[in-house]
């Protein structure tokens, strides 16, 4: 099975798709916590660049 065959298509993130990253990151938290555990604030504000 090829991604490509869904239409998908996957590329590495670069500083301008921060914004939207973490923007899914916060909408999707619950799902996240769940899952993944916290990583303390100083790695996520070194992640986006804050």
């Amino acid at each position: 099975m090829l991604l490509s065959e869904y239409g998908v298509t996957l590329e590495r993130p670069t500083a301008d798709h921060a914004d939207e990253l973490l923007a899914f990151e916060r909408d999707n938290r619950q799902y996240f916590a769940a899952s993944i555990a916290d990583q303390p604030q100083e790695a996520s504000s070194r992640a986006y660049g804050r």
